[in-house]
């Protein structure tokens, strides 16, 4: 079997799912399905110490690359370990971060490896404002990340009744929403209260740690970025200097910004796309109902007047009987004056008289 020729092997067993380290050179795939179907069953075949050789070098293969994958995220798990521990020290200690630790880096590194309040104290004291203007343009709120930041600050703030009141409310009408669907009659008043109560319960200890969290972002970064502005203002040698950094950071504000709309239509295509396959499906499996109960009534149809058809020629063909006299039980009227006529005058069938 030449180079190409086994190539072509390779790839129809590709093709119909099996491993490329599994298949031996010199085999067809029509042949080594045959020799796999033969081992499988027990019985012995010519070259089945290759085939198995070659399964067990695919599977140690396989193992090997198991491993290698684990020790990697291993390595990469020490490493943001070692990360978080720094930061937490120097947070803890007070260290200052210098500008040896930042060197080399790119922003996005340095928003990994370090806290957003070490960096704006450690740009503060530099002469050059470039790197605080942009770190400011990373705090800024852009889009609707500060109108959920603040919702979500006004809520966590508010007092515990009123939001647990605004979770029963969610969960009543989540609740009436869900039953309007399922049921046709409504359900009694105390079966819905006690589902909207263990709806919003569920609700609430689910959504306050991810709103509370997100409060604190909100505060955080709304901080900094007064912060930073207030330094920018400070350090800033004429307005006309100020107003340059400013705009420094609105560019990176609107690239953030930018990438965020970019990702909510993805978001939005993803999710467009799937409610198309799932409108189209639906639309297409209605199409085909509506074509099933057509295709039936239509032979309903048919069948009742197959059926009628039948009855009127029936009914044609019993009259029909009935007038010629061939019907069971018919009485026939056509002769009885010639019969009459006959018996009087003496005239037999049989004969010309009786006598």
């Amino acid at each position: 079997m030449n180079a190409q020729e086994q190539l072509k092997q390779k790839l129809l067993a590709k093709r119909s799912g099996i491993s490329q380290g599994m298949f031996p050179d010199g085999f067809t795939l029509d042949e080594y399905q045959k020799q796999v179907e033969k081992i499988l069953i027990g019985q012995k075949t010519t070259r089945q110490s290759e085939i198995l050789g070659k399964w067990a070098e695919g599977n140690g293969q396989a193992a090997a690359n198991n491993a290698r994958i684990d020790k990697s995220i291993l390595r990469n798990q020490k490493k943001e370990r070692k990360i978080s521990e720094a930061r937490v020290d120097r947070l803890a200690t007070n260290k200052p971060l210098l500008p040896k630790h930042v060197k080399g880096l790119t922003e996005g590194e340095l928003l990994h490896r370090y806290d957003v309040s070490e960096l704006a104290t450690l740009y503060e004291k530099s002469d050059d404002l470039t790197d605080l203007a942009k770190l400011h343009g990373n705090q800024v709120m852009v889009g609707s990340e500060g109108l959920k930041g603040a919702l979500s600050k006004k809520i966590i703030t508010s007092p515990e009744w009123m939001k647990k009141a605004g979770a029963f409310g969610v969960g009543l009408t989540a609740t009436n929403l869900v039953n309007d669907l399922l049921f046709e009659e409504p359900l009694p008043t105390p079966i819905v209260l006690l589902e909207a109560a263990g709806v919003s319960y569920v609700g609430y200890k689910a959504a306050m740690p991810a709103l509370a969290k997100q409060a604190e972002n909100y505060t955080r970064k709304t901080y900094l970025a007064e912060k930073t502005e207030r330094a920018l203002q400070a350090k800033a040698k004429s307005p006309q200097a100020f107003q340059k950094l400013m705009k420094q950071s609105e560019n990176i504000a609107g690239e953030r910004l930018a990438k965020r709309q970019i990702q909510n239509i993805h978001r939005t295509t993803s999710v467009a796309k799937g409610a198309g396959l799932f409108i189209a499906g639906t639309a297409l499996l209605d199409m085909a109902n509506r074509a099933m109960n057509k295709a039936e009534e239509k032979h309903q149809i048919a069948s009742q007047e197959k059926d009628i058809r039948n009855k009127q020629k029936e009914e044609k063909d019993r009259r029909e009987r009935y007038r010629s006299g061939t019907s069971f039980g018919a009485v026939d009227t056509s002769t009885i004056v010639m019969d009459l006529f006959n018996e009087r005058i003496g005239h037999h069938k049989m004969g010309n008289s009786k006598f």
